[in-house]
């Protein structure tokens, strides 16, 4: 009895110190995404405060799909996510690319040239929407749709939405974009994630975007994802 007893106790100890090594991988886990998504906001708020509508060779400034944005800025960029890029850098004109592979979770960003992975971290899912004349879309082109958003919101999801049903609606590869359509582009396939709201989100108002009455009916700064859905947003298309 009493080896059986001694028996029950070590296994009883054995799940406990499982469990706790578990709670705490998963907390580093959680953490370290919350950082990764924080990095990721903050580099493109911070690109989209120089932002410009045209290059100076006369390439469209802001470029993006559902999971891929191209900014072109100007000025003083200060940052803490590109490694071993120097932390200030005087440029008069950079473009800060943000790429989510939805294949292996990987985030990047690419300055001009020089490239570097955010982290080691994988995520789910990251989505961008681009706000204009109260409707949203989920492919811009500076050039094509007339000049800059007025916001650019950035999902992010820990665990993919198209996990279980194993559709890809708003993952558009950017070759595959039309821009020369993007007049019919208004984001109507996304209604369909509405139940699932991302783990974070953030809406980021473009300075000199081309904004119009309806687009002033929002907070320009939202990082709550009881805010997902566009009824809580005044600005989206509904």
């Amino acid at each position: 009895i009493a080896l059986g007893l001694i028996g029950v106790l070590v296994g009883t100890i054995a799940l406990f110190v499982n469990q706790l090594a578990g709670g705490r991988a998963q907390l580093r886990a959680t953490t370290g995404r919350e950082a990764l998504a924080t990095a990721i906001f903050d580099g493109l708020e911070r690109a989209l405060m120089t932002s410009m509508a045209r290059t100076g060779i006369g390439a469209p400034g802001i470029v993006g799909t559902s999971r891929t944005v191209s900014i072109a800025h100007d000025g003083v960029v200060v940052s803490r996510v590109f490694g071993d890029v120097p932390q200030s850098v005087l440029e008069p004109e950079s473009i800060l690319r943000f790429e989510f592979d939805d294949s292996s979770g990987e985030t990047r960003l690419r300055r001009d040239d020089s490239s570097a992975s955010l982290s080691g971290i994988s995520l789910g899912a990251v989505r961008f929407r681009y706000l204009s004349d109260g409707q949203w879309f989920d492919s811009w082109d500076s050039f094509s749709s007339g000049g800059l958003p007025a916001a650019i919101e950035c999902s992010i999801w820990w665990v993919s939405p198209f996990a279980e049903t194993g559709e890809d609606e708003g993952m558009l590869d950017p070759q595959d974009v039309d821009f020369d359509a993007f007049d019919s582009s208004a984001d109507d396939s996304s209604n369909d994630l509405e139940a699932i709201p991302p783990d974070r989100l953030r809406l980021m108002r473009v300075p000199d975007g081309g904004v119009s009455a309806d687009d002033f009916g929002f907070d320009t700064f939202v990082e709550d994802p009881a805010s997902f859905e566009d009824g809580s947003l005044q600005g989206g298309a509904g």
